[in-house]
């Protein structure tokens, strides 16, 4: 199975509930919604959240990351593709997480496995 488009967006939504730290108030959340399409239409999304001031990552940094990515068709491969190659580059937990859920979720619809069972 291979993935045919890969989009994104990102958001940013206030929190609730503020938390604090030693050097801060955390007032709201950024974050990433992966879409993925493979080439039986099948869609499947994966979330990118780093943690500002916690993740060694920045939201802009995984945009930039995915930007790349995207133009140069990097992620229009087959899932055992992605996973041997681009998988190892990708330096950035809080991308390589959202692109693993995808991964993950199209592995497990090929092995016909039902994870609502």
């Amino acid at each position: 199975m291979k993935i045919v488009e890969l989009k994104y967006k990102q958001f940013t939504f206030p929190l609730k509930n503020q938390f604090h730290n030693s050097k801060q108030t955390i007032q709201s959340k950024d974050a990433i919604i992966l879409k993925a399409i493979n080439s039986n239409g099948e869609i499947y999304f994966g979330e990118v959240s780093p943690l500002f001031g916690f993740s060694k990552e920045t939201i802009l940094d995984c945009k930039d990351v995915l930007d790349n990515f995207i133009q140069d068709k990097i992620l229009l491969k087959n899932v055992n593709e992605i996973k041997n190659d681009l998988l190892l580059k990708i330096k950035l937990p809080s991308l390589l997480f959202g692109l693993e859920s995808i991964l993950f979720q199209m592995e497990n619809k090929q092995k016909k496995f039902d994870l609502k069972k």
